[in-house]
């Protein structure tokens, strides 16, 4: 700790915080080469475990006293990232941020971070507050990565509604470890395209804990790989439903995949091969690979690919991806739990 510094809720080290710092460890390609910002940083240890990754990493408090402490341990773990990349140049800063400033003067576009990592910063009846703020410090089509302890979770639910109705798709995952019992938040904003042709009613939300809703399985088969459909994006498909299938609350929700799959191949190649239909070598390859530690839901499968709709990570939306190759896992079954078990638990 910093000469000077009290000791104060700001400068003690939180479990969701080193949670979330595993997971970016774990999945790398959810901040790497990406403009980061954390608030309500604490003592920065998500933050500084984030500078081995991003291109950029703006760590802030509201509290002056903490963004102090925050100053001496960047300095002080500068190695970090050093050691990891010496050759490229990595930004890892301090500053004081409050949440009252943010909402008089939204970030302008260049100041604006592709992803925003937080733990436990919620308490009380303020996640409207918190969740009004991230929307004026976020980029389009950003994403929120925040974590929260079993037990203080109070006002996440209301940050949670807030962003869905700014058609963010919220993808919430339970953790158990042996600090506790934790929830982390995926909120991925939408496009600026899609911003600029935003309507009342919110996307689609899919959720790991959400309940699946049978009658949803008439939507003229959207959720079907067929080896055309590996452009469609939620919008488009439910501009594709017929009118039987929409309601006055606003588009059909797709039903939840029971299986869930992790990608586990492509670390040095980027991610793994993507293509329009289950034929391997006789189905077009898409230029996108599909990102190491992404999360995706089963919609068809052959007995060596899988029709995948993406939750999670980078690359395409939906597509075709072999199970292995060369005798080497690709995917693999996540925690070997359906959508339903892990309801279950709830």
């Amino acid at each position: 700790m910093a000469d000077g510094v009290h000791a104060s809720t700001g400068c003690q080290l939180w479990p969701s915080s080193i949670v979330l710092a595993k997971e970016l460890l774990r999945r790398p390609h959810l901040v790497a080469g990406k403009k980061v910002l954390e608030v309500g940083a604490g003592c920065g240890l998500l933050g500084i475990t984030a500078g081995r990754l991003a291109r950029s990493i703006l760590i802030t408090d509201g509290d002056e006293e903490v963004v102090r402490n925050l100053e001496f341990n960047i300095e002080t773990n500068k190695h970090v990232w050093l050691s990891k990349c010496p050759d490229m140049p990595r930004e890892v800063s301090a500053r004081q941020l409050r949440w009252e400033d943010v909402l008089e003067s939204p970030w302008t576009e260049d100041q604006r971070a592709e992803v925003i990592i937080a733990s436990d910063i919620i308490y009380g009846n303020w996640g409207d507050v918190v969740a009004k703020a991230f929307l004026n410090l976020l980029a389009p089509g950003g994403l929120v990565l925040m974590a929260a302890s079993e037990d203080r979770r109070s006002g996440v639910r209301v940050f949670q509604e807030h962003l869905e109705m700014k058609s963010f798709r919220v993808l919430e995952t339970k953790l158990s470890e042996p600090l506790g019992d934790f929830r982390i938040y995926e909120c991925r904003g939408p496009s600026l395209e899609q911003v600029e042709g935003i309507s009342e009613s919110p996307l689609p939300q899919p959720s790991l804990l959400a309940a699946e809703d049978p009658e949803n399985n008439n939507s003229n088969n959207n959720n079907k790989c067929n080896g055309n459909n590996h452009n469609n994006n939620s919008s488009d498909n439910n501009t594709n439903n017929t009118n039987n299938n929409k309601s006055p609350e606003g588009p059909a929700e797709q039903p939840v995949s029971k299986q869930l799959w992790r990608v586990v191949g492509g670390h040095a190649k980027g991610g793994i091969i993507v293509r329009e239909g289950p034929l391997g070598a006789l189905s077009a390859c898409l230029k996108e690979r599909l990102a190491s530690g992404s999360l995706v839901q089963e919609l068809e499968s052959t007995s060596e690919r899988l029709c995948y709709r993406k939750l999670a990570g980078e690359g395409p939306e939906t597509g075709w991806v072999s199970f292995a190759a060369k005798g080497v896992a690709l995917v693999t079954k996540e925690v070997g739990e359906t959508g339903d078990e892990l309801r279950s638990k709830q």
